[in-house]
């Protein structure tokens, strides 16, 4: 039996990788326990002779594309290195950040729209933190405009309430 006859897969985002990846290519988390010698799948960083004076001989067969920072060959489509776990193109996020950040944006809608905007701006805030400005500021200002708008309807009611109760007279000069 073959390691091909059984895909491994991201413990986090699913994608199929290589059976002795230490970090998903896809999604760049670290895959847990590791053999303590690298698979020969994976080539190892070049490293320079203790007497040579040129530049260190290339652990990546030319034509290749190898990792920046750790030097080991990667393949095309891969996000992050599987050696090293560093995002190779600028601007990636981990994909689990994002999912929680528009989880918790969406949250805070959700809870604009059961009438409790305090917890739309906290959830707002978080999500703001995590990542998600669009959610985040959705969820913040919605959570504002709904408590404006309750403050309203309350000052609006209390008025009515202090003027059909007769012993509640003078309190009526003390309603907005």
């Amino acid at each position: 039996m073959t390691d091909d006859m059984f895909p491994v897969y991201c413990r986090y985002c699913r994608a199929q990788i290589a059976a002795g990846a230490r970090n998903c290519p896809r999604c760049g988390k670290t895959q847990g326990l590791q053999p303590s010698s690298p698979p020969p799948s994976i080539a190892q960083p070049a490293r320079p002779a203790p007497n040579a004076g040129g530049p260190a001989a290339s652990a990546v067969p030319p034509g290749t594309a190898a990792c920046p920072y750790c030097k080991v060959s990667i393949t095309p489509g891969d996000y992050f290195c599987r050696a090293c776990g560093k995002a190779l193109a600028a601007g990636l996020t981990d994909p689990a950040r994002a999912a929680a950040a528009a989880a918790y944006g969406t949250a805070g809608l959700l809870s604009v729209l059961l009438c409790f905007p305090p917890g739309g701006i906290i959830l707002g805030i978080v999500a703001l933190a995590k990542g998600a400005r669009g959610l985040g500021l959705a969820s913040i200002l919605a959570g504002a405009a709904m408590m404006a708008l309750m403050a309203l309807l309350y000052a609006a009611a209390l008025g009515r309430i202090l003027s059909a109760i007769p012993a509640l007279a003078p309190l009526r000069d003390l309603a907005p």
